[in-house]
């Protein structure tokens, strides 16, 4: 049974889903490289996506369910 499955959820996300490039280890990598200086461009050669999709994932838009650090909101800063 898959993630989403047990959950309760009819719906894939992340790595569950059929088309993913990416599996919930590298998005822990992608997120942990930018917060230590890599660039976006440089991250998305290296793993074979765009950078649209690395800001995504860097930003928190992209696979909110998996771990690695975000940047802070303006109201966590504060």
């Amino acid at each position: 049974m898959t993630e989403g499955k047990a959950a309760g959820r009819s719906y894939q996300r992340g790595s569950d889903r059929p088309a993913a490039k990416l599996t919930d280890d590298q998005i822990v990598e992608i997120r942990q490289a930018y917060a230590h200086g890599a660039r976006q461009r440089e991250l998305a050669e290296q793993y074979g996506v765009t950078q649209g999709l690395i800001s995504g994932i860097v930003n928190g838009r992209r696979w909110r369910h998996a771990d690695g650090p975000l940047p802070l909101t303006n109201t966590e800063q504060e």
